[in-house]
């Protein structure tokens, strides 16, 4: 999951169209009464500021399944938000699945149940108030809230007293294998972490010779600079992950230290990291 920056003043014209004419219905007939192809009118918005990924596990939709337009806000039991811009996200069909209508909250009493056509943005009361487990991507900042681990590949984890971490991994199934070596956590280590390893581990058997630790450093700060630039491109997947390794030396050794082959590369790789990681951050 990552970050998203939305507009929730400026829906699609689609879309709002469709809700104005639609919304009378909507609260007289309650959700039988929501209309399917209206909030479908979001979708193509959706995947352009999302860049064709799933709001949740943040793969390509195409890699997982087909793109559902996805109520954060369950129309079961919000059917009044069911066309609410700030209430619609793409999710592929597994996070769509597992999540299903499920919704709970820190505090139960703060659940909204009555419905209004005024007090639906998803960032504003009395929605906020309700103090949701499940991450908005819109709204909350997932950098603040989850963290990643070595476990049969690498899992993703919450972080935050609040458990709602925890519960949005479980919610969406965030940890999700499907077979042998493949699911989330597999995916997560073959297109961000192998490549890593691979490198450092090429570049110490061109090196074993000379044991030139100096070309190393550079050839290896090449490429920190370049896993910097990846964490910054919006159109690759897993770029939480990416961006949890670049932010200190613990990060990046916590995860990638965990595959190097041996002790003394682990100690040449964390000097080189706490020397180019820990300024950056200072």
């Amino acid at each position: 999951m990552r970050r998203i920056n939305k507009n929730f003043d400026c829906p699609p014209t689609e879309l709002r169209n469709c809700s104005d004419k639609h919304t009378a219905s909507l609260l007289r007939d309650k959700a039988k009464g929501i209309k399917r192809d209206c909030y479908k009118k979001s979708e193509p918005k959706l995947r352009e500021l999302y860049l064709e990924k799933c709001a949740y596990c943040e793969t390509e939709y195409l890699t997982t399944s087909d793109t559902w337009v996805e109520h954060y806000r369950p129309e079961s039991k919000y059917y009044w938000l069911a066309y609410e811009w700030s209430n619609l996200l793409p999710t592929c069909t597994k996070c769509n699945r597992h999540k299903k209508a499920e919704f709970p909250l820190l505090d139960e009493s703060r659940r909204v149940s009555i419905p209004s056509i005024h007090d639906v943005r998803a960032d504003k009361s009395p929605l906020i108030d309700e103090r949701p487990y499940i991450l908005h991507p819109e709204i909350d900042n997932p950098s603040d809230i989850f963290e990643f681990e070595t476990n049969q590949g690498i899992q993703i984890k919450g972080k935050d007293s609040e458990n709602r971490g925890c519960k949005t991994i479980e919610l969406c199934d965030l940890n999700r294998y499907e077979g042998n070596n493949s699911g989330l956590p597999y995916d997560r280590q073959k297109k961000v972490i192998d490549e890593i390893i691979e490198f450092i581990v090429t570049i110490d058997d061109l090196l074993k010779e000379t044991e030139t630790v100096m070309i190393f450093k550079m050839l290896f700060e090449k490429k920190i600079k370049n896993l910097i630039e990846k964490s910054e491109n919006s159109y690759l997947e897993h770029t939480l992950l990416r961006k949890y390794l670049v932010i200190s030396s613990d990060n990046f050794m916590k995860i990638v230290g965990t595959y190097l082959p041996s002790p003394q590369l682990q100690i040449i790789i964390k000097t080189i990291t706490e020397n180019y990681f820990e300024p950056r951050g200072a």
